[in-house]
C-alpha cells in the first residue's frame, strides 16, 4: 500500500473511531442523566423535556407528560394527572393562573399550593363540589397568560380565576435597566434553531441539562457585563415595568369578565429584607443576589413593593376581589426552597394554601357574591361565605 493511501486510511479509521467514541460517550451520558433524574432524592431544579416550542408563547407544557415521576401534566396541559374536561356540571371550577410559583415545579403534584388549596377549601366547605386547576406555566408573565386566557383557558369554562404572578414581569423590568440591546429593524426576532439542535432539545436530557446550565451561567453574568445603572435608571425601569403590568392586568380582568368568569387577584409573596434576624437577613440577601444577579437586593425589594401596590390599585380600580398576602407569614426564608427566595417549599406551599383558602372564601368569589374586599371586612365575611357556599351545594 502506498504511503499516501495508508495515511488516508489511518486518518479515516481515526475519524471513525473518534465519532464512535463520542457516540458511546454521549449514549452513556444520556443513560446516566436519565437514571439520575428518576432516582434522585431531591426534586430537579429544571425539567427541560417537559416543554416544547410554542408558536405564540415561545414555550408551553407538554400534554400527557411524565417527567421521570416528579411532575405530570394531563391531556389539557395542566399540572397533575386528573383529567380536566370541558364540561364540569355541578362542580365549581377554580383556575389558578400564574408562572412557576403557581406551577410549583419543585413539589410533587399533590403538594403544590393549588392542590393544597383544593384540600383546604374542601375542609372549609365540605358539602361543596369543587376543583382547583393548576394552570401555572414556568416562565410565563402576564402577557403570556393573557394570550393563553384568550386562546385556550376560557374553553375550560372556569367559574373563578385566581391570578397570582408578578415575579417574571418584575425581573424582566429590572433586567431592562441593564440589558440594552442594539437598535434593530427586527426587534424580538426568534433566533433560528438548527434541525439537529431542535431534535436534541426534544429528545436528549443530557443536551438540555447542559444547555440550561450554560444559560444559568450567562444569566448570572448579566450584571458583570452590563454598565451599572444609576438610581434614576432603576426607578425608570420599575416605573415602566409596573405601568405595563397595570395595563396588562386591567386587560386580563376585562377579558375574563367578557368570558363570564369571576376573577380575583392576589399579591405575590417573597422573602423580605431585612430578615427577622441579622443572619436571616444575610441569608436572604445572598439568595436574592443569585436570583436577580444584576440588581441589588434593596432594588428588588423596591420593585416588589411597587408591583404589589399596582396589584392593589388595579383591584380597587376594576372592583375585583383582592387577596392581601402580607399576613400569610411567608416573608421569611423558611417557606421557600433552599437558595430560592420566591418558590415555595412544602411548608410554604401548605401555608400559602391554608391562608389562601380562608381569604378566597372570604372574598365571595366562590358564591358569586364577590365585591372588592379589604382586610377589615374579610374576617367578618368569612363565616357568611362558608354558610353561603354550603347552602349552594348542588
Amino acid at each position: 500500500m502506498r504511503p499516501r493511501r495508508r495515511w488516508a486510511t489511518n486518518l479515516a479509521l481515526a475519524f471513525v473511531s473518534i465519532i464512535l467514541g463520542l457516540v458511546v460517550l454521549a449514549g452513556g451520558g444520556e443513560i446516566a442523566a436519565r437514571y439520575r433524574e428518576r432516582h434522585r432524592t431531591s426534586a430537579p431544579g429544571t425539567m427541560p423535556l417537559l416543554f416544547y416550542r410554542h408558536m405564540r408563547l415561545r414555550h408551553a407544557l407538554e400534554r400527557n407528560a411524565d417527567y421521570f415521576g416528579w411532575v405530570h401534566t394531563n391531556a389539557a396541559g395542566f399540572r397533575g394527572t386528573r383529567p380536566t374536561t370541558i364540561a364540569h356540571d355541578g362542580i365549581l371550577r377554580i383556575m389558578v393562573v400564574g408562572g412557576s410559583t403557581t406551577f410549583d415545579g419543585a413539589l410533587s403534584d399533590d403538594r403544590t399550593w393549588p392542590a393544597r388549596l383544593e384540600y383546604y377549601l374542601q375542609r372549609l366547605v365540605p358539602g361543596r363540589r369543587l376543583e382547583v386547576v393548576n394552570a401555572g406555566v414556568p416562565g410565563y408573565g402576564l402577557v403570556d397568560n393573557l394570550i393563553r386566557l384568550e386562546t385556550e383557558l376560557y374553553q375550560y369554562q372556569p367559574d373563578v380565576i385566581l391570578y397570582y404572578e408578578a415575579h417574571n414581569d418584575l425581573i424582566g423590568a429590572l433586567r431592562s435597566a441593564v440589558d440594552h440591546p442594539p437598535p434593530t429593524d427586527t426587534p424580538d426576532a426568534i433566533a433560528p434553531l438548527a434541525s439537529w439542535r431542535y431534535w436534541l432539545s426534544r429528545q436528549s436530557l443530557l443536551y438540555t441539562k447542559i444547555a440550561e446550565r450554560l444559560a444559568a451561567i450567562r444569566w448570572r453574568g448579566i450584571g458583570d457585563r452590563a454598565r451599572p445603572p444609576n438610581p434614576e435608571d432603576w426607578a425608570a425601569a420599575i416605573d415602566r415595568g409596573s405601568g405595563s403590568y397595570a395595563r396588562n392586568l386591567t386587560t386580563f380582568i376585562a377579558v375574563a369578565r367578557r368570558f363570564g368568569i369571576r376573577i380575583g387577584v392576589a399579591e405575590v409573596t417573597y422573602a423580605h429584607l431585612p430578615g427577622a434576624t441579622p443572619q436571616a437577613d444575610v441569608d436572604a440577601r445572598a439568595r436574592w443576589r443569585i436570583t436577580v444577579p444584576f440588581a441589588s437586593p434593596e432594588t428588588v425589594m423596591q420593585a416588589y413593593a411597587r408591583f404589589n401596590a399596582v396589584i392593589d390599585s388595579v383591584a380597587m380600580t376594576q372592583k375585583v376581589p383582592l387577596v392581601r398576602t402580607a399576613a400569610f407569614g411567608l416573608d421569611s426564608l423558611d417557606g421557600y426552597e433552599s437558595g430560592d427566595p420566591m418558590h415555595f417549599n412544602g411548608t410554604g406551599a401548605d401555608r400559602m394554601a391554608a391562608h389562601m383558602a380562608e381569604a378566597l372564601l372570604a372574598t365571595g368569589l366562590m358564591t358569586g357574591t364577590a365585591r372588592p374586599s379589604s382586610e377589615q371586612d374579610q374576617h367578618d365575611r368569612l363565616g357568611d361565605a362558608r354558610r353561603g357556599a354550603s347552602a349552594q351545594n348542588p
